[in-house]
């Protein structure tokens, strides 16, 4: 996650824009890795982060762990009412925002999950959209260098999600983060009591104050040799709403 010295003219002049306005401009910064020397910052933007491996294709597993690392690192540098801006592209989120992927199973499970990266910092989703890029400007990053193709970072950019994260207790949360677990219990045979399992389920959410959002059972099993039988449940809470 570094960001190198600019390797074209335009980008060094606007570069030299920045610092004859005043603005310290920085190169080699690992994100993952953020100077913390007293300083606070109203804003730390990410746009189109990616995790790049030298020797092999990068897992979705490594970008989880990218954006885990880098809301890590940015908290402690980021001011109390600060926000963080993070911009991929659609479907990689993982939120209602990403509509087109929304449509698709196992939309979140396939995705970054980067409000789950953030809830790690203490971080909530306060706002997610479409991102107020300048005209004209469209990623140089890995992407662009490996194809040497502009139209695609432009496409890429276009069809970005903008996610902004500020810490818990500042800000209402956009949503409620969903969690889902499996649960299984062994029952006695053609004794299923789903709906026990629902109320109980349901009253414990209550209790905790968090939102029961499904409890259904999804599998079953019957062992051969001894005749017992178990059952799962699939359960999913939501918080943060």
């Amino acid at each position: 996650a570094l960001d190198a010295a600019p390797a074209d003219a335009e980008t060094a002049a606007r570069c030299a824009a920045l610092v004859a306005r005043g603005a310290t401009v920085r190169h080699g910064v690992d994100a993952t890795a953020l100077d913390h020397d007293g300083s606070a910052f109203d804003a730390i933007v990410f746009n189109f982060p990616y995790f790049v491996a030298p020797d092999r294709r990068p897992r979705i597993d490594d970008n989880r762990a990218l954006l885990a690392r880098f809301f890590a690192a940015a908290v402690p540098v980021l001011a109390r009412a600060g926000t963080i801006y993070v911009a991929l592209a659609r479907g990689q989120g993982g939120t209602p925002a990403d509509a087109v992927s929304a449509t698709r199973p196992k939309a979140y499970e396939n995705s970054w999950r980067v409000v789950d990266a953030a809830a790690g910092a203490g971080l909530v989703l306060s706002e997610a959209g479409p991102p107020a890029f300048p005209g004209g400007y469209a990623p140089a990053g890995y992407r662009r260098r490996a194809c040497a193709d502009r139209t695609i970072g432009e496409l890429y950019a276009t069809e970005a999600v903008a996610h902004v994260f500020a810490r818990e207790g500042t800000c209402e949360p956009l949503h409620a983060v969903p969690h889902e677990h499996h649960v299984s219990f062994w029952v006695p045979p053609g004794d299923r009591r789903d709906d026990a399992f629902r109320g109980l389920a349901a009253a414990v959410a209550e209790e905790c104050g968090i939102v029961l959002a499904a409890a259904a059972p999804c599998d079953a099993y019957a062992c051969p040799r001894t005749g017992r039988c178990s059952v799962t449940y699939r359960v999913v809470l939501a918080s943060g709403a």
